[in-house]
């Protein structure tokens, strides 16, 4: 393992870890399993061996965060944001991890896009439901909603919402898909 101008080089796996972590600030053992070609063993060892490094911080067991990075600034929103994005990474092929890059802009959190549709991510905490839903319809943007929210009785209020594809609940810190 070498350092050439801010670079890791050498070890693949590694290499696209951290890549995945200068993207998103963070990155858990279960996102790295579901963004590569590794297993949980090979995905906990890549994440272990970086940790040795001394280039990430463990926040808590297996989430990271890269070691100029504070680690108060872990947000379980992204976390939940780029599990989502993992995923459906991971099981649809229309979804390119390529085509996926951290968002600036509040409330958008990751913009995902594939060949015919770009989508973005929003968590939507418990209580903020008006505002981002003035927030997000005050924006122009063309491109299709992936709502992430914390309580079933979120969806009266985001209801109003257009192009809303789908929606995720945090039951038990796993995302899982609500009919709507």
């Amino acid at each position: 393992m070498s350092f050439y101008n801010g670079n890791v080089t050498g070890d693949i796996e590694l290499k696209m870890a951290i890549d995945l972590m200068r993207e998103y600030g963070q990155i858990t053992v279960k996102q790295l399993e579901l963004m590569t070609e590794l297993n949980e063993t090979e995905a906990r060892q890549i994440m272990h061996q970086a940790f040795h490094k001394r280039l990430v911080t463990e926040v808590t067991k297996d989430k990271y965060v890269l070691k100029s990075v504070e680690p108060s600034t872990y947000s379980n929103d992204m976390e939940y944001a780029i599990t989502l994005v993992s995923t459906l990474c991971n099981e649809n092929e229309q979804f390119n991890l390529n085509e996926c890059f951290k968002e600036t802009e509040d409330p958008y959190l990751i913009f995902i896009g594939t060949d015919a549709q770009d989508f973005d991510v929003v968590y939507v905490p418990k209580g903020k439901e008006r505002i981002t839903t003035s927030k997000l319809t005050r924006k122009d943007k063309d491109s299709n909603l992936l709502l992430i929210i914390e309580h079933i009785g979120q969806m009266e209020t985001l209801s109003k919402l257009e192009n809303v594809s789908a929606v995720y609940l945090v039951k038990d810190g796993v995302l899982e898909y609500v009919e709507q």
